[in-house]
């Protein structure tokens, strides 16, 4: 889920992702796997998305202003 809200000086943008996986194959440690390893590539990700916004942002408005 995407969420856009307008700021003072800008837009603050949030970006949401669930997943739940189909099957649980280590049992109870599915979760701390879950916790070591998948969440944080996950919240990575989302922050390399939402950092390449901000970069393609700040090139349209140089080349607006340009």
């Amino acid at each position: 889920m995407v969420r856009f809200a307008a700021t003072g000086s800008g837009t603050l943008v949030t970006l949401e992702l669930r997943y739940a996986l189909k099957e649980r194959p280590l049992g109870p440690l599915s979760t701390l796997v879950d916790v070591l390893f998948i969440l944080p590539r996950q919240r990575d990700a989302l922050q390399r998305t939402l950092a390449r916004f901000g970069r393609e942002l700040a090139t349209d408005r140089e080349l607006a202003v340009g």
